[in-house]
């Protein structure tokens, strides 16, 4: 298993940063809106004189703001911060209003309440304990709250400058929020910019921030940070997913960290701290991907047949916002070292990724390039190019594969204009191949559509003293609606090698020049409404066609008929479906040719746990086909099946049938599944030949589990001619206890010996997770320390040499 930094990165510095953008939003408002809502503080604030418009009055009217420019909120920020309400806390009641007359008013009539109208989703609470003004700048002292959606800041006091542009929040600053936990001693905002500064912050970050990535707490602390929208940059970072605060078993330190929002992390000369000591201070500036996860903190250490004992290490970095990547390097006992990179660009109207490895020591070099450029609103481009040479897995090869797309999309039409190329050589074996084929699509209003498609390919085989070179055309149009859908295919194939590529001479192609298709069906069109109720649809042909390599020039006239079936209720515990087509073609040599079907299927329910289905399928051709496309036998089926299902206990299924055009019995397959227990489940799955007079293998598998500690499956396989085993194949899940887990896949077979044989042992190190994993397909051991709180995006356990997943499960085998 493989384990990375740059999940750890992309939480401990998030999007902006959520403790301190949390802050700026939230912290800034309270005197803000004091000065903006003075009405609502007089009713709990002792009078205060209002006729001096220029003396140091905190409760100047709101006229104040459009006299003087300074003042006059500038950022939505400061125009919601103007809107908030400010109340008293709860620990200094407002002045009691006076009470009401007890006397009856002659003229005033009683007033209804007022309706009171849902607070908004951006509305913002104030409280606090006490308001002055000292000096021009508002003050809120005393268990300053803001709350805001489901975010909540406590603070001792708040206060915003004199021209109302820096909110300044001291004393114990905590934000609290559904994904996070921060605290700090002091916050400044800007209100125009969104800039902020922090001192002493420590943030606690949840899983539910990002699920996808964090499965464990994160924990950040910083002795100062500052920032805005684009990124931040703090110093004196330390950041862990260790929860023993006081002394964490590992965290990573950095006098100086640089963070551009999405894109990446640079962590200054780091250090990484393992259980209280300093393993290593890294001698370059490290640089985390916030989209990849190729990064390590530490080098992956391993073994296999090709590269020999090796360690290998990927160093992030960081040109610009738009540019990051990381520089890979490799140390290889058999192939040398091995130098690459892997780099990421990503604007707003292009993004690519390239990628470049070689092994000097070799002759080995690797890239991939993958670049998607947006040349205006409905035109972009899309470039792939792969190329390969003496990898040292497999044969030694050189290819090169490369893919240039260009497409035009509008509300309705779609161009896609593509030019493929390839060069692969593997031992003896050479090829080259280029191709180009254009493809649009035009929507003719709502009920039609055209289509043009063009294909060139060329070939190049080093067995042929020729090239095949093919052009492909094809023109489609369709309506829609009415009695009738019309469609018109047209295709045609061009030789342009003049029949010099010796494979064109057994080369099937089906020129159609063209074939024209109107279809119906029983809803619109009268001479089908009797047949309504089994849902019949009618097509009928009309085409030339052109067969190569046969001398097959013809006209071709049909129909076709298809019933797509109805269903009959026979009784409570049976019901029968039905279904046919009937086709007739005539062709321009004089041969005719006519098909029909027929399908039924009678479900029957026998009692409360068994059930059958009897199905059968009869066809008939009579006449000749000159074309292969309407090729047709005569068949004859018959299959029965019995199923006995009992719920979380067991099901059993019978199955047998007779094919009766050629006159031989299918195999009898019987297949269950047996729940022992709840946690303990058996399946079989065997069968008789009645033809060959033998038992088909016998395939037994075995599925056991006991809570999170023991899981297995066992799977065998049992000649029973020869009455031994052929095959076992076993997957072991097993936790002794919380510390370790041991895993193993395997599988062994009488002819091919072992087929798999892999192992992984991980040991919980509380915070920390060490593996070592064994694949037997590769011959390759791996030894790795990650970080529990993010999964490995390392390879998945349990791949074979083939590239498929191992699994004990038999499938279905005849």
């Amino acid at each position: 298993m493989r384990y990375s930094g740059d999940n750890l990165a992309r939480v401990m510095v998030g999007r902006r940063l959520v403790l301190a953008l949390g802050c700026c939003l939230w912290a800034a408002l309270p005197v803000l809106a004091a000065d903006a809502r003075y009405e609502a503080l007089r009713e709990a604030m002792q009078p205060l004189p209002l006729r001096a418009p220029l003396s140091p009055n905190p409760l100047r009217p709101p006229e104040f703001l459009a006299e003087h420019p300074l003042r006059r909120p500038k950022s939505p920020l400061r125009q919601l911060a103007a809107q908030a309400p400010v109340t008293p806390s709860p620990s200094q009641p407002a002045a009691a209003a006076p009470e009401p007359s007890t006397k009856p008013h002659p003229t005033a009539p009683a007033e209804e309440p007022r309706p009171v109208a849902a607070a908004p989703e951006d509305r913002i609470e104030i409280e606090g304990q006490r308001y002055e003004y000292v000096e021009g700048r508002p003050r809120l002292e005393g268990d300053v709250v803001v709350r805001y959606q489901d975010l909540t800041l406590h603070s001792r006091q708040a206060e915003l400058d004199a021209d109302r542009v820096w909110g300044t929040f001291e004393g114990d600053v905590q934000v609290e929020g559904p994904t996070f936990e921060g605290r700090g001693d002091r916050l400044r905002v800007n209100l125009d910019t969104e800039q902020w500064e922090m001192a002493h912050g420590r943030l606690t970050v949840k899983p539910d921030f990002a699920p996808e990535q964090v499965k464990e707490p994160l924990f950040v602390t910083a002795e100062t940070a500052q920032g805005d929208a684009q990124g931040l940059l703090a110093h004196d970072v330390q950041g862990t997913t260790c929860d023993d605060e006081s002394d964490p078993h590992f965290h990573l330190r950095s006098p100086r960290v640089r963070v551009v929002n999405e894109k990446a992390v640079t962590f200054s000369r780091p250090s990484l701290y393992i259980m209280g000591h300093k393993v290593l201070r890294y001698p370059y500036d490290v640089t985390f991907s916030l989209e990849r996860k190729q990064n390590r903190l530490l080098p992956e250490l391993g073994v296999n047949d090709v590269e020999g004992y090796f360690a290998k290490l990927a160093l992030g970095y960081l040109l610009n916002a738009a540019n990051t990547g990381f520089l890979r390097l490799h140390l290889t006992q058999k192939r040398g070292i091995g130098l690459g990179f892997d780099h990421l660009l990503d604007q707003d109207r292009q993004s690519a990724e390239v990628s470049f490895f070689a092994e000097p020591d070799q002759g080995s070099l690797t890239g991939r390039i993958n670049h998607r450029l947006q040349l205006s609103s409905p035109l972009k481009s899309d470039l792939s190019v792969n190329w390969q040479e003496n990898s040292g897995y497999g044969l030694g090869q050189q290819s090169i594969y490369g893919n240039l797309n260009f497409r035009y999309d509008t509300t309705d039409a779609n161009t896609l204009l593509g030019f493929q190329q390839s060069y692969n050589s593997v031992g003896t074996s050479l090829s080259h191949r280029f191709g180009t084929s254009l493809t649009h699509r035009q929507r003719l209003g709502t009920t039609g559509e055209y289509a043009l498609r063009t294909t060139l390919t060329r070939n190049n085989f080093h067995t042929s003293d020729a090239p095949d070179e093919e052009l492909d055309t094809e023109f489609s149009w369709e309506r829609r609606g009415g009695v009738y859908d019309i469609e018109v295919l047209a295709q045609k194939r061009y030789d342009l090698d003049a029949s010099r590529y010796p494979g064109d001479d057994a080369y099937y192609s089906l020129n159609r020049v063209p074939d024209v298709m109107l279809r119906t069906d029983s809803e619109r069109f009268r001479l089908l409404r009797p047949l309504r109720g089994w849902d019949a649809r009618a097509t009928f042909y009309l085409g030339r066609f052109q067969q190569k390599p046969d001398p097959v020039d013809l006209e071709r006239v049909g129909f076709a008929l298809d019933l797509a079936g109805n269903s009959y209720r026979l009784s409570h515990w049976g019901a029968l479906r039905l279904a046919a087509r009937f086709g007739q073609f005539f062709y321009g040599e004089g041969s005719a040719q006519w098909t029909g079907e027929f399908r039924s299927e009678l479900q029957q329910r026998l009692s409360g746990t068994w059930e059958s289905r009897l199905s059968f399928s009869y066809g008939k051709t009579n006449g000749f086909s000159p074309l292969r496309i309407d090729y047709a036998t005569s068949s004859s089926y018959a299959q029965l099946q019995l199923v006995r299902l009992i719920p979380d206990r067991l099901r059993l299924n019978l199955s047998f049938g007779r094919d009766f055009h050629n006159r031989y019995y299918s195999d009898t397959i019987v297949a269950s599944e047996l729940m022992l227990s709840r946690n303990n489940r058996l399946e079989m799955q065997g069968g008789y030949s009645v033809e060959l007079s033998q038992w088909r293998p016998l395939n037994l598998r075995w599925l056991y589990a006991h809570g999170e500690s023991w899981y297995h499956e066992l799977g065998i396989n049992y000649d029973m001619e020869r009455s031994e085993l052929s095959r076992v194949v076993a997957d072991i899940d097993w936790s002794p206890n919380r510390l370790w887990r041991f895993q193993f896949l395997g599988g062994y077979s009488t002819y091919g010996g072992i087929d798999q044989a892999d192992f992984k042992i991980t040991r919980d190190l509380h915070c920390l997770a060490a593996q070592v994993t064994y694949t037997y397909a590769t011959n390759e051991v791996l030894i790795g320390i990650g970080i529990k709180a993010f999964e490995s995006p390392g390879r998945t356990f349990g791949i074979g040499a083939g590239g498929g997943y191992f699994d004990s499960d038999f499938g279905d085998q005849y």
